[in-house]
């Protein structure tokens, strides 16, 4: 029989109900679920999905995001509402209940108050048209933005709508079916040699007695707004992951470990008591955005070029892939989904690699 890792998540989706049939909590993933019918003044009934990484967190999360709706079913009955705050309301009551992580809810603000806000002025939410919408991506195409800020944009304006449709305000979703804008490629940037990842882990992922040594990717830590320094599970099955350390790496991080025990001596009570391997002097977490300025001033120190700190992720799978590494094996190492995703983005193969391809098959065909 398959044992559970202790570093793979459940998968229950069974869900159960009650003896007069009503909905129970049941676990999908790391997080419960629990599905409640509702009645709105106007006579509607929707199904409100609340979750939580606890029975009780779920039940009182879905307790609340069914107070909300009731509530506002009655003031925005007749009320003029902008495309824009229905996508707030979408963001505010629906996903931040619905196990979405917080690195997305941030995005997706994110997104919300820099691009869909200004470039929608006078859309009301019961008379946008596809039109608007593809206004909407045209004027995103115009700014020259990542795709990757593009797609956020468009996952808040078609979850929004869908939930427009979801609740009665409008009969159909103008934006499905429009096509955002082609995606223009480009070379990720390395050097010839994840963040949250790395700042969440703690001593407990590293296991130095194994053959080979291990580290254990199993959580992620992120700045929220309001919420400060988040400790979140990683966003993606795939994302959870064991990984074997090199030997160098090993004395590497037990010289750390041996550091961080007389910093943990001078702070004495201070110390933060979580565990962390990268922490600050007093044993907390380290926040990314400081991360991000250590990086800087190493890159200025070695007079090196600036790049993203992602660049150094972008360099990994480079060098392995131009050493004859297999892109599974580059796929597994790094979390991703799947390994298209690998060879698009990360697989990069630098000229002298190609050109080595290129004088193997030459050197083949003229024998």
């Amino acid at each position: 029989m398959k044992q559970k890792t202790s570093d793979s998540p459940i998968n229950h989706r069974k869900r159960y109900r009650s003896a007069n049939g009503t909905n129970r909590v049941y676990r999908d993933g790391y997080r419960y679920k629990l599905k409640q019918k509702i009645v709105l003044s106007d006579g509607r009934e929707i199904v409100v999905v609340g979750s939580g990484k606890t029975r009780s967190q779920c039940e009182e999360n879905t307790k609340r995001l069914c107070k909300k709706r009731l509530s506002q079913s009655g003031e925005t009955a007749n009320k003029r509402e902008s495309l824009a705050d229905y996508c707030q309301h979408w963001i505010d009551n629906v996903k931040e209940y619905d196990g979405t992580k917080n690195n997305t809810l941030t995005s997706y603000r994110t997104a919300l108050s820099k691009r869909i806000r200004p470039l929608t002025q006078g859309v009301d939410i019961r008379s946008v048209k596809r039109e608007d919408i593809q206004k909407l991506y045209g004027e995103l195409q115009r700014l020259n933005l990542s795709f990757y800020v593009v797609k956020d944009v468009r996952a808040v304006i078609c979850g929004a709508l869908d939930e427009a449709v979801e609740s009665g305000i409008l009969s159909s979703n103008p934006a499905r079916g429009v096509k955002l804008p082609p995606r223009v490629k480009r070379d990720p940037e390395y050097f010839t040699g994840r963040q949250g990842e790395c700042l969440a882990l703690c001593w407990e992922d590293i296991d130095f007695q194994s053959e080979p040594p291990t580290l254990k990717v199993r959580r992620t830590i992120s700045r929220v707004t309001g919420k400060g320094l988040v400790v979140d599970t990683p966003k993606t099955l795939s994302s959870y992951r064991t990984i074997p350390l090199s030997q160098d790496l090993v004395e590497e991080l037990k010289r750390h470990k041996k550091t961080q025990a007389q910093q943990k001596l001078m702070a004495g009570g201070r110390w933060d008591g979580r565990d962390f391997v990268f922490t600050t002097p007093s044993g907390k977490p380290i926040d990314s955005a400081n991360d991000r300025k250590a990086w800087v001033a190493l890159l200025r120190a070695a007079g090196v070029p600036y790049r993203k700190l992602h660049c150094a992720r972008h360099t990994t799978a480079t060098l392995m892939h131009s050493h004859s590494v297999p892109l599974l094996t580059i796929s597994r190492v790094l979390g991703h989904a799947s390994i298209s995703t690998t060879a698009e983005f990360y697989a990069h193969v630098e000229t002298d690699t190609k050109l080595q391809a290129i004088n193997t098959f030459s050197s083949v065909v003229s024998e």
